[in-house]
């Protein structure tokens, strides 16, 4: 994980709001992320069985509306899934945060 920032970069998120870190996971990381999330999203499918947080809520059950087909969402993967609860207590994605937000401490408390 790429946790260096520059000045500018940290200046930049600051000022606008966001920031693109280039390699910010190396090509490694970013399939151990890819794994655990799918995983992940599709067992809280089988636990829900095939209805997704978004379908009860937002689509009243209505697998055919256009959102349902472009849109899959699974909030707080990492609350039941242990591959993504590791990813996401990495303390260093903590520690990038704080730098960007110009704070000691921050927990990363939604997936």
């Amino acid at each position: 994980m790429n946790t260096q920032l520059t000045a500018p970069q940290i200046a930049q998120y600051q000022e606008q709001g966001f920031l693109l870190i280039e390699e910010f996971l190396d090509a490694g990381e970013v399939e151990k992320w890819h794994e655990a999330t799918g995983e992940a999203v599709r067992e809280r499918k089988e636990a829900t069985q095939g209805r997704s947080f978004m379908d009860a809520l937002s689509y009243q059950g209505d697998r055919d509306a256009y959102a349902a087909q472009v849109f899959e969402q699974s909030m707080r993967l990492a609350d039941t899934h242990a591959g993504v609860r590791e990813l996401m207590m990495d303390a260093r994605l903590g520690e990038v945060a704080g730098r960007l937000a110009g704070v000691d401490g921050i927990r990363i408390w939604h997936d």
